[in-house]
């Protein structure tokens, strides 16, 4: 009779609240950077990710998603919206 063996799973801890929000900074200032401060972008993901958190969060698979979503509303309500078309 074979036996399976398996090795333990290993499973990631969860992202904090902190590294969200840094991931959606980086994000953000990949899009964002040339004409938004980088200062300015990190404060907004910060804050957009705390609104989410706040929300009772379970799952954080896609706080980033929308976070970053959050966070383009605002620059492109000060911008424009990025490749837009012209008018």
């Amino acid at each position: 009779m074979d036996t399976i063996t398996s090795s333990p799973q290993i499973i990631p801890p969860a992202p904090t609240q902190e590294a969200i929000a840094a991931r959606v900074a980086r994000d953000a200032s990949r899009k964002y950077g040339d004409t938004i401060a980088e200062e300015t972008l990190a404060g907004w993901a910060s804050t957009a990710v705390a609104e989410l958190w706040g929300d009772s969060v379970k799952v954080t698979t896609f706080l980033p998603v929308l976070a970053l979503r959050m966070v383009s509303n605002q620059a492109e309500s000060l911008q424009g919206p990025v490749g837009g078309a012209e008018s």
